[in-house]
This record gives C-alpha cells, structure tokens and sequence, in this order.
C-alpha cells in the first residue's frame, strides 16, 4: 500500500478500538467523583447538645464516576465519591437529607427523620446498579449514642 492510499476501513477500525480499549480500562480504574466537604468536621471532642451525621458512600459499579451531592436541610454538605464519608454536627430536630447526583441524570432522593442530642445518625448512600434508570438511594444504617 502506498503512502497516499487509504487504508481499509476494517483496518482503521480495529486500530480505533485497540487504542480505545487501554484509555476506558484506565478510567474505570480510576474514577472520576471524589469527597469534598464543605461543612467543618467535628473534632475530637464532642459536644452532647449537637447531633452527629455520617453518610458513607461504598465502592460500586454503578455511577462510579458520578459523585453524589449531598444538602441537609438546605444546607450544602459537600460531594461524596465511590467509598467516601460525610461528617458534620448539627443542631437536634427535623433534619431533611437531600441527594442528587452531581451529574444530573437522576431524580433527587430525601430522607427525612427527626434527631437527637448525643446520638449519631450513620447514613448510606448509593446508586442502584440500574443507575441512571432510577434514583439513587439513602437509608439509615444505624443510629448510636455519640
């Protein structure tokens, strides 16, 4: 073949997918969503007239590069990416968790509960793996003195 001729489509197609194939096996790999928090982190210390909340976020397939955003009451909280943690206090009462996918192809989820002084409400977010063609999820895994 001279240097002027076209090469077969066949030919520029498998090249096209040979070159394609190391560049999405390393973003999957990687990922894109990180955690990034907003609302200042409890130190060490607690203070028994505020409530506590963590929302953990596990490693999965689905909308591994979508970050979750996350608002309490109104609030912007921050973002959380594949097995990233959200922790701030607050004040004791209605509180009104709200998600929604950073990239928005989904529907916002809220879960609504009523706190208490002292105790830690540990919250888990995800995706469903039917991802975006439902909403994402947040449910209470556990509430404990803190």
């Amino acid at each position: 073949m001279g240097l002027l001729q076209r090469p077969r489509s066949g030919k520029l197609l498998s090249f096209g997918v040979k070159a394609l194939l190391p560049i999405m096996s390393l973003l999957f790999i990687t990922g894109c969503a990180s955690t990034q928090q907003l609302a200042p982190r409890p130190d060490a210390t607690s203070n028994p007239t505020l409530a506590y909340v963590q929302i953990e976020r596990s490693l999965g397939f689905a909308a591994w590069a979508n970050g979750i955003r996350i608002t309490d009451t109104g609030t912007y909280i921050g973002d959380i990416g594949p097995n990233g943690t959200l922790f701030w206090s607050r004040k004791p009462g209605p509180m009104s968790i709200s998600s929604s996918p950073k990239v928005s192809l989904g529907d916002f989820e809220t879960l609504n509960q009523t706190t208490e002084q002292g105790k830690l409400y540990r919250i888990k977010a995800a995706f469903p793996f039917w991802y975006p063609a439902s909403k994402n999820a947040l449910y209470i895994i556990g509430v404990n003195n803190f």
